[in-house]
């Protein structure tokens, strides 16, 4: 028994020992890991689009550090007529004129400045939210930084898909639809169809529409150099529309 408790105390103090010299969170026998976030991460909170103590949501949101020079700044949560009196003025290149724009759905709209702003610079954003009494002035401010030139970045790879990935219809000519197959049935009978995209990858790419079993509804086909995300539907005007 006191030859168990000595190995027992040795590997404890290897094990200790080599936490200290590696550092390594793995081998640390109390808490969990101290160690910074990798370089490619954001070190401090992440960032919320919500501004306090509103239903609103903003973008680019407040605090943010890498908004594009033609960024649109918009706001989502705001009845038709609630949004005034827009105020945007940056640190170099002062005071921007634009236009707002009310999104088909009524739930928002976007202020398209006239300008872009300059890499680097400080934009603070003021407006007046709401209606009547209850109408109130909120502000928040972002800053612009340079774009990521893709000049240089090569396309996706598109290539053939193998046959038993897609299904073919007289109907649609060349069209290879990918095939879906459900493995768990919805739990609800009447949740409706499945709106969807794939892309890029092999085979073709598009929006797609399947029934709860898996059975195409509906395949436009793109080109190589173009991909479809989020599929859904929208209010336009006083139509549903597909976007």
């Amino acid at each position: 028994m006191r030859k168990l408790v000595i190995i027992l105390g040795a590997v404890v103090l290897v094990w200790a020992v080599l936490a200290a010299a590696l550092g390594s969170p793995s081998l640390r026998l109390a808490g969990g890991s101290e160690s910074p976030s990798p370089s490619c991460l954001p070190g401090g909170r992440e960032r919320t689009a919500s501004l306090p103590g509103t239903r609103v949501y903003v973008s680019p949101a407040p605090g943010a550090l890498t908004a594009n020079p033609r960024s649109q700044i918009s706001f989502l949560g705001v009845a038709p007529g609630g949004l005034r009196e827009v105020a945007v003025a940056a640190q170099r290149s002062g005071r921007h004129r634009g236009r707002l724009l009310a999104y088909s759905q009524g739930d928002g709209a976007s202020f398209l400045p006239d300008a872009p702003f300059q890499t680097g610079e400080r934009v603070d954003v003021s407006a007046l939210v709401g209606a009547g009494a209850s109408a109130r002035r909120i502000a928040f401010a972002f800053r612009v930084d340079t774009p990521y030139s893709t000049a240089k970045t090569k396309l996706f790879p598109n290539p053939q898909a193998a046959p038993a990935d897609y299904q073919s219809f007289y109907t649609l000519p060349g069209a290879q639809v990918p095939i879906l197959t459900v493995t768990t049935a919805d739990r609800d009978p009447a949740a409706g169809d499945i709106f969807t995209s794939n892309g890029p990858g092999p085979g073709q790419y598009g929006p797609l529409i399947y029934t709860p079993s898996g059975r195409l509804v509906w395949f436009q086909r793109l080109t190589e150099e173009q991909t479809a995300e989020d599929l859904s539907v929208q209010a336009y005007g006083a139509r549903r529309a597909l976007t």
